[in-house]
């Protein structure tokens, strides 16, 4: 949590802070998928357990592929951009 980055030196202190995610009582938050599934070809949704603050909830987060390339530097080697968009409610 201490490497939250959201190009506000102030922000990230007060996020940082007890009030918010305790980084120095509670220094990880973690995601461990549980599933994957297929919406479209561009579109899945992944299930999981998200920890914040020892605090474990059952999330579902949306991704989008964005686009696919050969590796610049590994020919035969694929990488894939994707994006993730969730809205986390902090009172949780």
């Amino acid at each position: 949590m201490s490497s939250v980055n959201t190009e506000n030196e102030q922000r990230e202190q007060h996020l940082q802070s007890p009030y918010f995610f305790d980084s120095e009582t509670y220094p990880k938050m973690t995601f461990t998928s549980t599933k994957f599934s297929k919406k479209t070809d561009t579109e899945y949704l992944i299930y999981g357990k998200l920890t914040i603050k020892d605090q474990i909830k059952d999330v579902v987060l949306p991704m989008k592929i964005a686009g696919k390339m050969e590796h610049p530097m590994a020919k035969g080697v694929f990488v894939l951009s994707v994006a993730i968009n969730a809205t986390i409610d902090r009172t949780d």
